[in-house]
């Protein structure tokens, strides 16, 4: 296929591309509009030819040639939709960026998406936010045009991510079967053990890392434990972090979300875990762009 142009708005880490890359689509010019300076950094470093547009509010100043975009890729803040969020709901902010939640992004989103359609209807697109109430799915699915699609990174890799995705095909999109995808214990360095085959989702604020307490009774922020006869009360009452248990490593969330091993070059563990937290998982996505342009 020719070489496409791609557009990927709250670009992030560029999981995006990497799973271009993975999914054999080549890439003529890839823009990326992101804020967060690591997140930049990081994409920069892998991949030196990406364009960077900057805000996503500040779009209608962007100098590119709108009719050339060929995939528009996007992720819109899930801060105020998601339901470990505090609910604020999607408030469109105004020009300046202002007055709005995060995740009224999303209309700026459909803005720009509206403004290519007008000068390239056939312009194909991927995009992903999280597990979400129904009235704001609604909302969703009806500015987009297109009902999600709603996957579980556990087909793919050995990470319990359920997301909701809209992609232009109506092909029908099915996973992989759970029994191919790695385990957790698969993944983790010898010498520690887990008492679940996939790992519960990692979050942008993973670095924290967790307690035995958060696992065992609130069932989040992964851990590994370095016997096998995992105890939860001796853990709960004695337990020594970094000891008898510590968070995943920086490597292990790689193998999580599909990234490349040796894909964090100049970021900290800290700014890792967070684009990590936020970022896609890779398989899923290069699962989904097959479907887009070979389905």
């Amino acid at each position: 296929m020719e070489p496409i142009t791609v557009l990927s708005l709250f670009n992030g880490m560029s999981c995006g591309y990497i799973a271009l890359q993975n999914a054999g689509i080549p890439v003529h010019t890839y823009y990326s509009s992101e804020i967060d300076k690591y997140a930049i950094a990081e994409s920069q470093e892998n991949f030196p030819d990406i364009i960077q547009l900057g805000d996503v509010t500040k779009w209608e100043e962007w100098d590119i040639d709108w009719s050339s975009i060929d995939l528009l890729l996007g992720g819109s803040p899930c801060t105020d939709i998601s339901f470990a969020g505090k609910q604020q709901g999607l408030v469109k902010p105004d020009k300046n960026g202002n007055n709005g939640t995060r995740s009224g992004l999303f209309y700026v989103m459909m803005d720009i998406f509206n403004h290519i359609k007008t000068v390239n209807p056939e312009v194909k697109y991927l995009f992903e936010n999280v597990k979400m109430k129904e009235e704001s799915l609604i909302i969703f699915n009806n500015f987009i045009g297109h009902d999600s699609i709603f996957l579980n990174s556990q087909n793919y890799t050995a990470h319990y991510r359920q997301r909701h995705y809209w992609v232009s095909t109506d092909n029908l999109i099915i996973p992989p079967p759970l029994s191919l995808s790695p385990k957790l214990s698969d993944i983790i360095e010898p010498g520690w053990y887990t008492d679940r085959d996939k790992s519960y989702c990692i979050d942008a604020n993973y670095a924290k890392g967790g307690d035995p307490n958060q696992y065992f009774n609130k069932s989040r922020r992964q851990m590994v434990f370095s016997s096998p006869d995992i105890n939860r009360d001796d853990l709960l009452k004695t337990g020594k972090n970094g000891v008898d248990y510590r968070k995943l490593s920086v490597l292990e969330c790689c193998k999580l979300q599909g990234v490349p091993d040796d894909f964090f070059k100049v970021s900290s563990n800290t700014q890792a875990y967070k684009m990590l937290g936020n970022g896609w998982t890779v398989p899923v996505i290069e699962h989904l762009l097959r479907e887009i342009f070979n389905g």
